[in-house]
């Protein structure tokens, strides 16, 4: 038997604002440690929108994909600058966050590349807020002695986005036992691969600014009688629009009929349901 379960909102937002209180205790407990990347920032792929230097003004970026940086569990970060490719260690700290020395391909890119200076300012970076002044959250960087920062918007792809509930217009709340069990990656090419309980699913996607649609075909395994494959399909068929807030991903169907919303979570290279996995 499917189950659907209705939570008082004055409820739920007390225990989000007890697990909120238990996450700061916790860090003000281990300040010199590099907690997971979902405690700050998440593991979400950022991609570069402009550079913003106090004496110069701000530098638009013409193609963000070209500039992107992820942070991992382990403490690395994963840095794309041009054609060029790195990683270097991180520490954060509350808002601080610092990043070690680069280890990066020395290719020489095309000219008018801001692959030096991403790399350079990179190193220069001393903390970091998520600005929501928009619809989706921001990552600002901001470097040393005042000197300016860089601006990040965020990316579907380089996650497994497992779903965590699908709230409806009636206040109607329908969450899995087993999150990772329904989960998405969006692929840079386009498409998209996920697991809808028992089943793996392929298909597409098309983003234009806020707006998704998405395809998604599955197999045609017969899952337990309680599970959800069935709603998550139609949910995810429905999706009209999208914005990622507070490190989640939430698609919107249309007329307020209901959210989806997904935690992100790292994905090796290579890993199962990956292009590179998939050849």
């Amino acid at each position: 038997m499917k189950y659907f379960v209705r939570f008082p909102v004055a409820l739920a937002l007390g225990a989000a604002l007890a697990m909120s209180a238990t996450f700061l205790t916790l860090a003000a407990d281990a300040q010199n440690a590099t907690p997971a990347p979902a405690d700050a920032i998440g593991p979400i792929v950022w991609q570069l929108t402009g550079f913003l230097d106090n004496a110069n003004g701000a530098t638009p970026v013409d193609d963000p994909s070209k500039y992107t940086i992820q942070l991992r569990p382990d403490g690395s970060a994963s840095i794309r600058a041009d054609c060029n490719q790195g990683s270097a260690k991180y520490t954060v700290a509350g808002n601080s966050l610092e990043f070690g020395l680069a280890t990066n391909t020395l290719v020489l890119c095309e000219p008018g590349s801001l692959s030096d200076r991403f790399l350079q300012e990179l190193s220069f970076v001393r903390s970091f807020v998520i600005d929501q002044s928009e619809a989706t959250d921001q990552l600002v960087l901001s470097l040393m002695a005042d000197g300016g920062s860089l601006r990040f918007s965020p990316t579907l792809t380089g996650v497994a986005w497992e779903w965590e509930q699908f709230e409806g217009g009636d206040g109607v709340v329908v969450a899995p036992d087993d999150s990772s069990q329904y989960s998405l990656q969006f692929h840079e090419d386009g498409s998209l691969s996920g697991q809808v309980d028992c089943n793996r699913g392929t298909g597409s996607y098309v983003v234009d600014g806020s707006s998704i649609s998405i395809v998604l075909a599955t197999t045609r395994m017969m899952c337990h009688e309680n599970s959800l494959d069935a709603e998550f399909g139609r949910y995810l068929a429905e999706a009209s629009s999208f914005v990622i807030r507070d490190g989640k991903l939430a698609l919107s169907l249309p007329v307020d009929s209901g959210i989806t919303t997904f935690n992100p979570v790292y994905v090796e290279p290579g890993a199962k349901g990956t292009p590179e996995a998939n050849g």
